[in-house]
């Protein structure tokens, strides 16, 4: 083999460790049920975000700037667990029921108002596809959505 090819495959194989660390280095997706309701049969809030195995820059993007959002703006109700936030993936076996359950048809933010363990109602945030090239209207949607819902019908 030649120099400069050995050069090429030394510096391909090292892209491919790097590439390796950073993907593991990922945090771990949160369990995809949620934590238990608070006392009684208090109406809570879920904001789902549904994701697949293969998953491109712009759906981390999504996922990532509705974290954010998410927790910039109800960091009160997260405390309190009024609100959730989970990660389902699902082309895993046991959650595949979310893209019946939702509607699902691609990667999703959904808020969910559960009453006893049960889906009251739901709504797929589904402009956040159309706002991913703009963090700041991405999160003043997610955010109005997220507090209209939580003010809706019981």
């Amino acid at each position: 083999m030649s120099r400069p090819a050995r050069g090429r495959l030394a510096a391909v194989a090292a892209a491919l460790v790097l590439a390796a660390a950073a993907a593991g280095a990922a945090p771990a997706a949160k369990p995809a049920s949620p934590p238990p309701a608070a006392q009684g049969d208090s109406l809570r809030f879920v904001a789902y975000y549904f994701h697949g195995n293969v998953r491109c820059a712009t759906c981390r993007k999504l996922e990532q700037y509705s974290h954010a959002a998410v927790h910039k703006g109800f960091p009160k109700e997260l405390e309190s667990a009024r609100l959730a936030w989970l990660t389902v993936n699902v082309d895993k076996k046991e959650n595949a029921h979310f893209t019946k359950d939702f509607s699902l048809y691609t990667r999703s933010l959904v808020l969910v108002a559960e009453r006893g363990g049960k889906t009251v109602r739901w709504k797929n945030l589904e402009r956040i596809w159309e706002l991913v090239r703009d963090p700041g209207a991405f999160e003043k949607y997610v955010q109005g959505e997220l507090r209209a819902f939580m003010k809706g019908p019981a």
